[in-house]
């Protein structure tokens, strides 16, 4: 997908960009580090200079006593994303601050629900099909947008869900319309595998999504993503998303990036037009052992 959200240091404090503007935000991140609450922040986001006020300071890594990170038991029949539709969050402010759709008021991230089987799979519009390789993965899933409306979804503590793919399996998440995140994964079963960056970033490659964006027509798209990861000299796992109606569109990141088709480097940060593109609903498939 063209420029989609991988969004570091800039989304910690506070900026969202709109889907279609990805790279901007890396070229950022060095400028902003070393922030400290009531800093009145000014930058140029897609030729747009836009000010706002550092509210947070989101530190080091977080701890796994302290990242609280819920593992939300998976639906075991079809049920609607969120209790009620009229409380879903969204923009109220220029596309450059675009939220799209995280959940109820009440229910941060109801618009995330991991599926108990994959039969369930074919009744919702918006799927990510994990599959494991060999080994146990433990993932986590974001929306872009956390909780207190800042660009930190992906931030260690602040995700939506988590999961183990056991060796050889798979589990499928379902997204509501309109929701814009992403999942990563690492080799382990639990919280303490994690790779983190020093300001707290989920460090392993990312697998990132836009569902049916109602700012965009509807339309989806979806990409890997290892810049992060780079950035923070981190090791980069390998990961293939692709299409679930075509196997052969995809972006993909092989171990230590020694191989890249169709997705985002460190290198590629400020790159256009790469990843998946859909008309309309978003089904991909997330291959963790690529």
């Amino acid at each position: 997908m063209a420029r989609l959200t991988s969004l570091l240091l800039l989304g910690a404090i506070g900026v969202s960009a709109h889907p279609s503007a990805h790279a901007r935000f890396h070229n950022k991140q060095r400028q902003v580090e070393d922030r400290d609450i009531g800093d009145v922040i000014t930058a140029i986001i897609n030729g747009v200079e836009v000010s706002w006020t550092q509210t947070q300071d989101y530190g080091p890594a977080a701890t796994s006593e302290a990242a609280a990170i819920v593992a939300n038991k998976p639906f075991t029949t079809f049920a609607d994303y969120c209790a009620s539709s009229a409380l879903r969050k969204r923009a109220t402010t220029a596309e450059i601050f675009y939220t799209g759709n995280t959940g109820d008021d009440d229910d941060y991230g109801c618009n995330i629900m991991p599926l108990a089987n994959s039969d369930l799979a074919s009744q919702y519009n918006n799927t990510v099909k994990f599959i494991s390789g060999s080994s146990d993965q433990y993932c986590l899933v974001w929306n872009k947008m956390g909780k207190d409306g800042g660009v930190n979804g992906f931030f260690l503590g602040n995700t939506v869900t988590s999961f183990t793919v056991p060796a050889g399996g798979e589990q499928y998440v379902a997204l509501d319309s309109n929701s814009q995140g992403g999942g990563a994964c690492v080799a382990g079963s639990s919280l303490t595998d994690v790779l983190t960056t020093s300001y707290g970033a989920i460090g392993m490659t990312w697998v990132e999504w836009d569902a049916e964006n109602e700012s965009n027509g509807g339309a989806s798209g979806a990409d890997a993503s290892c810049i992060v990861a780079q950035d923070a000299g981190l090791t980069v796992n390998g990961m293939a998303v692709c299409l679930e109606s075509d196997s052969s569109d995809c972006s993909s990141i092989s171990a230590g990036a020694a191989s890249v088709i169709n997705a985002y480097t460190k290198d590629l940060a400020a790159a256009d037009g790469i990843g998946l593109h859909a008309d309309g609903p978003l089904k991909i498939t997330v291959d963790l052992s690529y």
